[in-house]
């Protein structure tokens, strides 16, 4: 009786892919455009068809801890210094990063210039101060930049509630 449905079953198929294969080259499509439109009304973003295909494959995901999951757009976590700070200050660090990066449209550059002007107590919408030169971004490899007039803004991160709060919680692990 199951080989007599198997074989009715195929033979139907094959005279619905003979008689009417419109219908089966516009399925497909359809329904991967449904699921990505799907996908993405929840948030979740799928880049095509192929991806898409290809998932069956995947038996590993791995997540990084930039707050892109929780928040929705790339945060800086946690900044260690590996140096003396009498040879290089937290605060001069979180300067030239912040201001090095600001010519940036990478959004991980943006996650690190709204961190240095939080941490640097800079007001919502203000500038870093300082200046920066011959910036070239070198797709896949960072970003090259001169830093000029770091000195006030670090002058002014030492009386900024904020950055000593920053400094108080943060944690770093030093060479040994």
């Amino acid at each position: 009786m199951e080989v007599t449905w198997q074989f009715s079953f195929r033979m139907a198929l094959t005279v619905l892919a003979i008689a009417c294969p419109c219908a089966l080259g516009l399925a497909t499509p359809t329904a991967v455009m449904v699921g990505t439109g799907v996908g993405a009304s929840n948030g979740i973003l799928i880049k095509g068809a192929e991806p898409l295909e290809t998932a069956h494959k995947v038996s590993t995901v791995v997540f990084d801890k930039t707050g892109t999951l929780t928040h929705g757009r790339p945060t800086v976590a946690n900044v260690s210094l590996f140096v003396d700070e009498r040879h290089m200050s937290l605060a001069r660090v979180i300067a030239v990063m912040g201001l090095a990066e600001s010519g940036s449209e990478h959004p991980l550059g943006a996650a690190v210039v709204k961190f240095a002007k939080a941490a640097l107590g800079v007001e919502e919408g203000g500038n870093l101060g300082g200046r920066v030169a011959d910036f070239q971004a070198v797709s896949g490899f960072g970003l090259k930049a001169t830093v000029s007039g770091v000195d006030s803004m670090v002058e002014a991160a030492a009386e900024a509630s904020e950055f000593r709060n920053y400094r108080n919680v943060r944690t770093s692990m030093p060479l040994k």
